[in-house]
């Protein structure tokens, strides 16, 4: 298990996002090569540092990415 398949099992990735991450060796590589929205955002809202960049750079400033956000900030704190 990489660097990055380590830091997104301690933050309760689901399994699929675990083992597509076997390829990068940094977050940032993982994030540039991300294709699915879903896990950008659960990570964005599941970590103080992404959510914080996420209102830096004005990422969820669009309604569908907004409704996503919502959807996914709701399931975390259900896990959480």
């Amino acid at each position: 298990m990489n660097n990055v398949q380590k830091e997104l099992t301690r933050i309760g990735a689901c399994q699929e996002a675990i083992e597509w991450a076997a390829d990068f060796e940094t977050l940032q590589q993982a994030w540039d090569a991300c294709q699915n929205p879903d896990w950008m955002l659960w990570y964005l809202w599941g970590t103080d540092c992404g959510y914080n960049m996420a209102i830096e750079r004005e990422i969820f400033n669009t309604p569908e990415i907004r409704a996503r956000a919502n959807i996914i900030r709701k399931h975390i704190r259900t896990i959480k």
